[in-house]
């Protein structure tokens, strides 16, 4: 099951490339894929880092997203 962390970003990514989002987080776009396919999840520093950049809640990444998201 994904977590709301990882369907926002996934939105986001939509949007915009994941290489884009990966250059404003400061990681690579292999990491972003890593979070979005929830292998990793992110770390504090960038958790604080995304809600900065985006308002994705720092807890979205252990809440899991309620079904038909």
């Amino acid at each position: 099951m994904r977590t709301e962390g990882q369907i926002r970003l996934l939105k986001l990514t939509r949007k915009y490339t994941q290489a884009r989002v990966a250059r404003k987080c400061g990681v690579s776009q292999a990491v972003i894929s890593l979070w979005i396919s929830g292998k990793r999840k992110p770390d504090y520093e960038n958790r604080k880092t995304i809600f900065e950049q985006y308002e994705i809640a720092m807890d979205a990444w252990d809440r899991a997203a309620e079904q038909g998201t």
